[in-house]
């Protein structure tokens, strides 16, 4: 998710980092890439998130606002 160091003659790190923040919430994504809980019941996904808050992929708080959808 991020270019070889040496890719651009000058890096702006805050920059990317704000890049990649607003593509993640964008996407429904957390800040590790993975959708939200949220994201997963509007897309009638709720049996992914169960898994995943199982796995601990998604911790319990991150589904309290999914909690009934899906």
């Amino acid at each position: 998710e991020k270019p070889p160091q040496n890719h651009w003659k000058h890096r702006f790190p805050d920059l990317e980092q704000n890049l990649m923040d607003t593509y993640y919430t964008f996407r429904g994504w957390n800040e590790d890439g993975v959708p939200t809980a949220e994201s997963l019941a509007n897309l009638e996904l709720g049996f992914v998130r169960d898994d995943f808050l199982e796995r601990g992929i998604l911790d319990g708080d991150a589904s309290a606002d999914a909690e009934g959808r899906g």
